[in-house]
């Protein structure tokens, strides 16, 4: 496989995986977007990682892509769901069994 070295997303720097979870200006206006739209401090999620990547490999091997919205509603819905599902099976007050 034959694979372009400039990032596939910003497309004006060499792609690393420094680059594109770290310095990429797609992705730091895609988490910048986020954290603006879900309105309080975000700890990195994997659900953000994954979308990245798969974003990469749409645009590089598939000629498909998705614009910044559609990523970041698509990634505040699935930690919306995960987070209402942890509070239903987390219990809030655990005690110790000894």
């Amino acid at each position: 496989i034959n694979v372009e070295p400039r990032c596939g997303l910003c497309r004006t720097n060499d792609e690393s995986r420094d680059h594109l979870f770290l310095s990429c200006s797609y992705t730091i206006n895609l988490l910048v977007r986020f954290m603006q739209w879900i309105k309080r401090p975000m700890t990195f999620h994997t659900e953000v990682i994954q979308t990245i990547w798969i974003e990469r490999y749409l645009r590089i091997f598939k000629m498909r892509s998705k614009d910044a919205e559609s990523i970041i509603k698509e990634v505040a819905y699935v930690c919306n769901v995960r987070s209402a599902h942890n509070s239903i099976t987390t219990p809030r007050n655990p005690t110790l069994i000894h």
